[in-house]
């Protein structure tokens, strides 16, 4: 004979691959995200090169005034930019790990409903509480997950505007920098 606790092996170890595939993502996330802080270090190293020879190369106090502000404003345009990337591959990674829950709670309402299905009269009403449960937390979840994707985009979506209006700004301020004082 089956024993009533037969009926929650298979959901129970579900939800433990779930576990266990919500920490692979997690950790896919932070590995790309190291990735793109890793490009940002390899590409000012590079820039570092270049910045030394330029240094060299002025020979008098407006050329290195010039210098400065030139890197200042390509600094500030590296670093937006970077601000930029590191946004949108959290939001990124956000989505995929939103998009996994989903899919995790539909397999986890799939089986249960095997469950539900193949078990004895007498734990019908549990069962049926259960999945009335089950259902109303899918629901919640669904809202929640809309939200989350709606903050997602628009998180985006500001930090492109921030970084574009930031250069405007910096760009529209280096003309006035760099006139002779009167």
């Amino acid at each position: 004979m089956t024993q009533p606790t037969d009926f929650f092996v298979e959901p129970y170890r579900q939800s433990l691959q779930s576990t266990v595939d919500a920490v692979n993502l997690i950790l896919s996330g932070v590995s790309r995200l190291q990735e793109l802080q890793l490009k940002a270090i390899n590409e000012i190293t590079a820039a570092t090169a270049d910045t030394s020879r330029q240094i060299l190369e002025a020979r008098d106090m407006p050329g290195l005034m010039e210098l400065q502000q030139s890197l200042a404003r390509s600094y500030f345009e590296k670093a937006a930019g970077c601000w930029t990337g590191l946004c949108e591959a959290a939001g990124r990674n956000n989505m995929d790990a939103v998009k996994r829950v989903q899919e995790r709670i539909a397999q986890a309402g799939d089986e249960w409903r095997k469950v539900a299905a193949n078990a004895s009269p007498d734990a019908a009403p549990g069962m049926a509480a259960f999945q009335s449960m089950m259902d109303a937390a899918r629901q919640v979840y669904a809202v929640t997950t809309k939200a989350a994707e709606d903050f997602t985009r628009a998180t985006a979506t500001a930090a492109r505007a921030d970084s574009g209006a930031a250069q405007r700004a910096q760009a529209a301020k280096a003309p006035a920098q760099s006139r002779p004082a009167a």
